[in-house]
């Protein structure tokens, strides 16, 4: 299941079958972390690292800061740094929404 990027096999049994076994196959990929992302900036305007594991899954920070650079390298998203230059209150937003022109 995990080759094909897809979602586990979910198991029932006692308390709610008895005697037997029901095995349900969801046959639909896992969405990926870009889709859950996505997902989250089309309902809000701006995510942070941190948000971004609580969303995705990534326990790493560091993991998620290459993804979420990669993303702004690919244009996907766009980077906001605070003028603190606190690192931790960097934001980022997709890159199709009206305020490019003032971030860019």
């Amino acid at each position: 299941m995990k080759d094909g990027n897809l979602y586990p096999p979910i198991y029932w049994t006692y308390p709610h079958l008895n005697d037997s076994v029901r095995i349900i196959l969801l046959n639909e990929k896992v969405a990926s972390e870009w889709e859950k992302i996505n997902h989250y900036l089309k309902n809000n305007k701006y995510i942070t690292n941190e948000i971004s594991r609580e969303v995705t899954g990534v326990l790493q920070r560091d993991k998620m800061t290459q993804l979420l650079k990669k993303w702004v390298d690919k244009g996907l998203l766009i980077q906001i740094k605070p003028p603190t230059g606190f690192v931790k209150a960097t934001k980022y937003r997709l890159s199709d929404t009206s305020e490019i022109s003032q971030h860019a």
